[in-house]
Protein backbone atom coordinates (compact mmCIF):
# COMPACT_ATOMS: atom_id res chain seq x y z
CA UNK A 1 0.00 0.00 0.00
CA UNK A 2 2.72 2.32 1.07
CA UNK A 3 4.35 1.96 -3.01
CA UNK A 4 1.02 2.40 -4.43
CA UNK A 5 0.96 5.50 -2.68
CA UNK A 6 4.52 6.88 -3.38
CA UNK A 7 4.37 5.55 -7.28
CA UNK A 8 0.68 7.42 -7.56
CA UNK A 9 2.29 10.62 -6.29
CA UNK A 10 5.41 10.17 -8.69
CA UNK A 11 2.76 9.74 -11.80
CA UNK A 12 0.92 12.49 -10.75
CA UNK A 13 3.81 14.89 -10.88
CA UNK A 14 4.95 13.29 -14.00
CA UNK A 15 1.87 14.13 -15.79
CA UNK A 16 2.17 17.79 -14.51
CA UNK A 17 5.35 18.21 -15.80
CA UNK A 18 4.20 16.85 -19.34
CA UNK A 19 1.63 19.40 -19.54
CA UNK A 20 4.29 22.37 -18.91
CA UNK A 21 6.85 20.94 -21.66
CA UNK A 22 3.57 20.61 -24.17
CA UNK A 23 3.61 24.40 -24.43
CA UNK A 24 5.96 24.91 -27.10
CA UNK A 25 4.52 28.00 -28.46
CA UNK A 26 5.82 30.09 -25.20
CA UNK A 27 9.13 31.63 -24.94
CA UNK A 28 10.00 29.27 -21.86
CA UNK A 29 11.18 26.01 -22.45
CA UNK A 30 10.89 22.88 -20.28
CA UNK A 31 14.67 22.38 -20.55
CA UNK A 32 15.90 25.54 -21.18
CA UNK A 33 15.02 29.16 -20.53
CA UNK A 34 12.86 28.53 -17.68
CA UNK A 35 12.59 32.39 -16.98
CA UNK A 36 12.42 34.06 -14.17
CA UNK A 37 12.23 32.68 -10.45
CA UNK A 38 8.94 34.79 -9.61
CA UNK A 39 7.52 31.97 -12.89
CA UNK A 40 9.10 29.06 -12.32
CA UNK A 41 7.65 25.77 -10.98
CA UNK A 42 9.98 22.75 -9.33
CA UNK A 43 10.07 19.52 -8.66
CA UNK A 44 12.48 17.52 -5.81
CA UNK A 45 12.89 14.10 -5.56
CA UNK A 46 15.08 12.64 -2.65
CA UNK A 47 16.32 10.83 0.93
CA UNK A 48 15.73 11.69 4.66
CA UNK A 49 16.90 10.49 7.51
CA UNK A 50 14.14 10.51 10.33
CA UNK A 51 15.79 10.39 14.02
CA UNK A 52 13.30 9.90 16.46
CA UNK A 53 13.83 11.48 19.61
CA UNK A 54 12.52 10.99 23.34
CA UNK A 55 11.36 6.80 22.93
CA UNK A 56 9.78 5.21 25.45
CA UNK A 57 10.16 1.14 25.80
CA UNK A 58 8.18 -0.16 28.49
CA UNK A 59 8.56 -4.05 28.54
CA UNK A 60 6.13 -6.71 30.20
CA UNK A 61 6.42 -10.56 30.70
CA UNK A 62 4.66 -12.15 27.38
CA UNK A 63 3.19 -14.90 29.46
CA UNK A 64 1.26 -12.39 31.14
CA UNK A 65 -0.54 -10.94 28.44
CA UNK A 66 -4.06 -11.93 27.76
CA UNK A 67 -4.80 -10.63 23.93
CA UNK A 68 -8.45 -11.82 24.52
CA UNK A 69 -9.20 -9.34 27.53
CA UNK A 70 -6.70 -6.63 26.42
CA UNK A 71 -4.88 -7.08 29.28
CA UNK A 72 -0.85 -8.12 30.35
CA UNK A 73 0.92 -7.68 33.23
CA UNK A 74 2.96 -4.66 35.00
CA UNK A 75 5.66 -3.48 33.06
CA UNK A 76 8.93 -5.07 34.35
CA UNK A 77 11.57 -3.31 32.44
CA UNK A 78 11.82 0.33 30.90
CA UNK A 79 13.75 2.52 29.19
CA UNK A 80 13.58 6.29 28.69
CA UNK A 81 15.08 8.59 25.50
CA UNK A 82 16.00 6.18 23.53
CA UNK A 83 16.43 7.50 19.61
CA UNK A 84 15.92 5.73 16.62
CA UNK A 85 17.23 6.37 12.99
CA UNK A 86 15.14 5.75 9.84
CA UNK A 87 14.67 6.18 6.65
CA UNK A 88 12.32 7.60 4.20
CA UNK A 89 11.83 8.61 0.49
CA UNK A 90 10.58 12.21 -0.71
CA UNK A 91 9.05 13.77 -3.74
CA UNK A 92 8.34 17.56 -3.63
CA UNK A 93 6.33 19.96 -5.69
CA UNK A 94 6.54 23.24 -5.23
CA UNK A 95 6.29 26.97 -6.73
CA UNK A 96 7.63 30.27 -6.61
CA UNK A 97 5.33 32.89 -5.74
CA UNK A 98 8.10 36.02 -6.15
CA UNK A 99 11.59 36.13 -5.83
CA UNK A 100 11.44 35.79 -1.97
CA UNK A 101 8.90 33.66 -1.16
CA UNK A 102 7.50 29.92 -2.21
CA UNK A 103 5.22 27.05 -1.34
CA UNK A 104 5.79 22.95 -1.22
CA UNK A 105 3.88 20.02 -1.47
CA UNK A 106 5.47 17.11 0.18
CA UNK A 107 5.15 13.23 0.61
CA UNK A 108 7.23 10.80 2.29
CA UNK A 109 7.27 7.30 2.68
CA UNK A 110 9.39 5.25 4.85
CA UNK A 111 12.02 2.68 3.56
CA UNK A 112 14.15 1.47 6.53
CA UNK A 113 12.97 0.46 9.96
CA UNK A 114 14.81 0.61 13.70
CA UNK A 115 15.07 -1.00 16.17
CA UNK A 116 14.54 0.06 19.55
CA UNK A 117 16.85 -2.52 21.99
CA UNK A 118 16.19 -5.14 19.76
CA UNK A 119 11.91 -5.15 20.54
CA UNK A 120 10.10 -2.68 18.77
CA UNK A 121 11.06 -1.46 14.87
CA UNK A 122 9.72 1.87 14.20
CA UNK A 123 9.46 3.86 11.13
CA UNK A 124 7.40 6.87 9.77
CA UNK A 125 4.89 4.69 7.36
CA UNK A 126 4.09 8.04 5.50
CA UNK A 127 3.69 12.11 5.81
CA UNK A 128 1.97 14.69 4.00
CA UNK A 129 3.53 18.17 4.04
CA UNK A 130 2.32 21.56 3.13
CA UNK A 131 5.00 25.04 3.57
CA UNK A 132 5.27 28.27 3.08
CA UNK A 133 8.79 29.91 2.89
CA UNK A 134 11.41 32.42 2.05
CA UNK A 135 14.51 32.18 0.08
CA UNK A 136 17.75 34.43 -0.52
CA UNK A 137 20.53 34.78 -2.43
CA UNK A 138 23.97 33.53 -0.29
CA UNK A 139 26.10 33.89 -3.33
CA UNK A 140 26.16 33.67 -7.26
CA UNK A 141 26.21 29.22 -6.96
CA UNK A 142 23.71 29.04 -3.33
CA UNK A 143 20.78 29.63 -1.99
CA UNK A 144 19.47 29.72 1.68
CA UNK A 145 15.44 29.26 2.27
CA UNK A 146 13.50 28.93 5.49
CA UNK A 147 10.07 27.10 5.75
CA UNK A 148 7.34 26.76 8.01
CA UNK A 149 4.01 24.62 8.10
CA UNK A 150 2.30 21.50 8.71
CA UNK A 151 2.22 17.66 8.53
CA UNK A 152 -0.05 14.97 8.50
CA UNK A 153 1.96 11.53 9.47
CA UNK A 154 0.83 7.99 10.31
CA UNK A 155 4.46 5.94 12.43
CA UNK A 156 4.50 1.84 12.20
CA UNK A 157 5.18 -0.18 14.51
CA UNK A 158 6.39 -3.82 15.07
CA UNK A 159 6.91 -5.46 18.42
CA UNK A 160 8.97 -8.21 19.04
CA UNK A 161 9.46 -10.82 21.73
CA UNK A 162 13.29 -10.66 23.44
CA UNK A 163 14.57 -12.73 26.00
CA UNK A 164 16.44 -10.36 28.65
CA UNK A 165 17.49 -11.08 32.33
CA UNK A 166 15.41 -8.67 35.21
CA UNK A 167 15.46 -8.37 38.83
CA UNK A 168 12.14 -7.94 40.82
CA UNK A 169 12.35 -7.99 44.50
CA UNK A 170 15.88 -9.21 44.76
CA UNK A 171 15.57 -11.98 42.06
CA UNK A 172 17.06 -12.40 38.80
CA UNK A 173 15.62 -14.24 36.39
CA UNK A 174 15.78 -14.93 32.63
CA UNK A 175 12.52 -14.37 31.18
CA UNK A 176 10.36 -13.91 27.56
CA UNK A 177 9.78 -9.95 27.21
CA UNK A 178 7.17 -8.33 24.84
CA UNK A 179 6.36 -4.10 24.62
CA UNK A 180 3.65 -2.96 26.62
CA UNK A 181 0.59 -2.57 24.73
CA UNK A 182 -2.48 -2.22 26.46
CA UNK A 183 -0.83 -1.07 29.92
CA UNK A 184 0.59 1.83 27.51
CA UNK A 185 -0.43 3.26 24.76
CA UNK A 186 0.39 0.99 21.38
CA UNK A 187 1.21 4.10 19.17
CA UNK A 188 4.09 6.18 19.13
CA UNK A 189 2.02 9.25 18.83
CA UNK A 190 -0.54 11.06 20.63
CA UNK A 191 -1.42 12.58 17.54
CA UNK A 192 -1.40 12.32 13.32
CA UNK A 193 -0.64 15.92 13.06
CA UNK A 194 2.18 18.68 13.96
CA UNK A 195 3.72 21.75 13.28
CA UNK A 196 7.08 21.61 10.98
CA UNK A 197 9.64 23.70 10.52
CA UNK A 198 13.43 23.84 8.18
CA UNK A 199 16.38 25.44 6.65
CA UNK A 200 17.74 24.04 3.64
CA UNK A 201 20.36 25.08 0.97
CA UNK A 202 20.14 25.03 -2.39
CA UNK A 203 23.49 24.52 -4.67
CA UNK A 204 23.50 25.55 -8.36
CA UNK A 205 24.00 22.87 -10.24
CA UNK A 206 22.63 24.91 -13.93
CA UNK A 207 19.82 27.02 -14.60
CA UNK A 208 17.61 24.31 -13.84
CA UNK A 209 19.16 21.74 -11.63
CA UNK A 210 19.94 22.02 -7.91
CA UNK A 211 21.13 19.89 -5.24
CA UNK A 212 19.48 20.62 -1.99
CA UNK A 213 20.45 19.73 1.71
CA UNK A 214 18.32 20.12 4.61
CA UNK A 215 17.43 19.90 8.33
CA UNK A 216 14.34 20.36 9.40
CA UNK A 217 11.69 19.45 12.79
CA UNK A 218 9.06 16.84 11.38
CA UNK A 219 6.88 16.02 13.84
CA UNK A 220 6.93 17.35 17.45
CA UNK A 221 4.09 15.80 19.61
CA UNK A 222 4.30 17.85 22.62
CA UNK A 223 2.24 15.63 24.97
CA UNK A 224 4.92 13.05 25.31
CA UNK A 225 7.61 15.67 24.21
CA UNK A 226 8.53 12.88 21.14
CA UNK A 227 10.32 14.59 18.02
CA UNK A 228 11.46 13.67 14.72
CA UNK A 229 14.12 15.69 13.02
CA UNK A 230 14.72 15.03 9.62
CA UNK A 231 18.09 15.63 7.88
CA UNK A 232 17.45 15.04 3.88
CA UNK A 233 19.08 15.63 0.12
CA UNK A 234 17.19 16.58 -2.93
CA UNK A 235 17.64 16.95 -6.05
CA UNK A 236 15.76 19.62 -7.65
CA UNK A 237 14.30 20.44 -11.51
CA UNK A 238 12.69 24.26 -11.68
CA UNK A 239 10.91 24.56 -14.91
Amino acid sequence: MPCKRFALALLTALISFSAFAQDDESDKGFFNNPGPKAERNYVSFGISLNEFNKLFLGLVRSSEVRHERLSEGPIVSSEVGLTAQTYGASLIFGNYIDNTFRTEFRYGEGIKYDSLKGAKDVQLDYWFSMLIGADQDITDYMRAYAMLGASYFQADVKNREVEREIEIEGIRERTILQPSVYSGSPRIFTTDFSFTWLIGLDYKLSDQWYLSFEYGLLVNDSDIEVEVDQYSTYLKFEF
